[in-house]
């Protein structure tokens, strides 16, 4: 009797895992669809030294945020309570943490900008510093839409507040042709997520520190963790902008926003949505591990050709979408999107991690993972600059990389021989894909090329691995998954696909 409750319990996750994913998908790809409309538009209204000044004041304001961040969401949700005792002591510290992070940011703003060999960021800290405070008085209930899998509001707040900032902040770079008019979006959007808190999850603002001691017993792995974090994601960065010119940074920091759009914009909200998915199965290591499985072999069928799609793209991918004063960024966005590919290969294990109650596994992989980036992008920059920078970023995640495998295997027993057979069809794809694209050869346009290569790589793909798992004897697998959720879709519509 126990074993079908565990079994239901674990269908039940599943089941709202999915929905979780497809609502946090689809937000983080309307937000995204919007930010890539955002970028093109602003390439061509700026240039590549306006987002360099941007990503020092991010880089700046990102350092303070990381050191302070005490994992309160995470805590919340693992606890999977209605205490309000908790959501007041999580508001009081928010409070206090954006407070701090306010001042701080005011008075550091010109010694750090001057610092970065970048004077003209000072600006854009203030504002940054000032989006800092809003977010610190924010409700601490809005945590509750994630925790009860309520994700069809996230949906509606994150499209709605990239809606507005997007619409600033194109108004603003119309008129004033300045790095400002990112300052215009940042504030909107801060404005927006504190109003809009308290109307979706309404709190009584009460100080307390009732729970201060159990918050930073959990918190002290998280603190470190997000210090790591941030250093891994953004010390190539920071590197970049301090050795390198303002536009340098800002081909490198485009590079990657192009090169990082199918793994940020799908296994960032998937982060979200597994993270109370895997909180639930935190005893059935069993369990845990088939929905690790699933989840994967997702990611290599649908999101590492995406990434690779980039990378044999570029050529065209550049100019259609940011211009020609951005065509040195062409070879490094190549690079980059080998890097994000390799970055994906066993997920992004941190919601496994804080969900078993692990959080110090985070801890170790972070470690590891900067002192890769540190070593490598400080050598490529030194030897070969920003071409070295993006080559390095391939090493440091194959060894990251590495580590994440050796600690998903202690925690889950999963295997890389396993993680071959299960998703064997989609590499011999991805290999036939990558022939077909780059063997086509079509008109000097450059819009028809591009729609030419992804149509043809698309086609071929999903050709190569239907014929497989045909051959195979239709095995259980992604290819059943898709077609069965495919047909349950046509049936919602009124259609009634024939059966294969």
């Amino acid at each position: 009797m126990s074993e079908m409750k565990e079994k239901d319990l674990a269908g039940d996750v599943t089941r709202a895992t999915v929905r979780a994913s497809m609502w946090t998908v689809a937000a983080r790809w309307a937000v995204r669809g919007l930010s890539l409309a955002s970028t093109i538009i602003l390439a061509r209204l700026l240039a590549p030294s306006d987002f360099g000044t941007l990503v020092v004041a991010i880089l700046v304001a990102g350092l303070l945020d990381a050191c302070s961040q005490f994992g309160f969401n995470e805590l919340l949700i693992q606890k999977q309570t209605d205490d309000e005792a908790y959501y007041h002591t999580a508001w009081t510290l928010n409070a206090i943490r954006g407070l701090l992070i306010f001042l701080i940011l005011v008075l550091i703003a010109p010694s750090a900008a001057a610092f970065m060999n970048e004077p003209n960021a000072t600006g854009l800290i203030y504002a940054v510093s000032f989006i800092s405070l809003l977010d610190g008085f924010g409700s601490t209930k809005i945590i509750t839409i994630q925790r009860d899998f309520k994700f069809s509001i996230y949906f509606t707040l994150q499209t709605a507040e990239k809606v507005l900032t997007f619409i600033l902040t194109i108004g603003a770079a119309y008129v004033l042709h300045s790095y400002y008019a990112f300052a215009f979006g940042l504030v909107a959007g801060g404005i927006f997520r504190l109003v809009t808190s308290y109307i979706v999850a309404p709190m009584k603002i009460r100080l307390s520190f009732l729970h201060f001691g159990e918050v930073f017993q959990f918190s002290r792995w998280i603190i470190a963790s997000n210090i790591l974090l941030y250093f891994s994601q953004n010390w190539d960065a920071a590197i970049v902008g301090k050795n390198l010119s303002a536009d340098q940074l800002g081909l490198y920091k485009v590079s990657k926003d192009i090169a990082i759009i199918p793994a940020a914009e799908t296994m960032g909200p998937l982060s979200v949505a597994l993270f109370p998915a895997f909180a639930h199965l935190r005893n059935d290591i069993e369990g845990m591990r088939t929905l690790f499985y699933r989840w994967q072999s997702a990611t290599h069928y649908i999101l590492i050709p995406a990434i690779v799609g980039i990378a044999l793209t570029a050529n065209e991918l550049v100019p259609v979408m940011l211009g020609d004063k951005w065509l040195a960024a062409t070879l490094s966005i190549k690079i980059v999107s080998i890097a994000y590919a390799v970055n994906v290969f066993w997920l992004w294990p941190t919601p496994i991690y804080s969900a078993i109650g692990r959080p110090n596994l985070a801890l170790y992989e972070r470690v590891i993972s900067v002192l890769a980036v540190l070593v490598m992008v400080t050598l490529g920059v030194y030897y070969f600059g920003l071409l070295g920078a993006s080559s390095a970023l391939i090493a440091a995640n194959i060894i990251t990389a590495s580590a994440q495998y050796v600690m998903l295997r202690r925690i889950m027993k999963i295997s890389i021989q396993e993680t071959f057979v299960q998703n064997w069809r989609a590499y011999v794809g991805l290999a036939a894909l990558i022939v077909a694209v780059q063997s086509v050869a079509g008109p000097q346009n450059a819009v028809l090329l591009l729609s030419l290569k992804v149509v043809i790589g698309v086609l071929v793909y999903a050709a190569v691995c239907f014929l497989l798992w045909l051959l195979r004897g239709r095995p259980s697998g992604f290819e059943a998954l898709a077609l069965d959720l495919s047909a349950k879709f046509f049936t919602r519509l009124g259609l009634r696909p024939r059966a294969l």
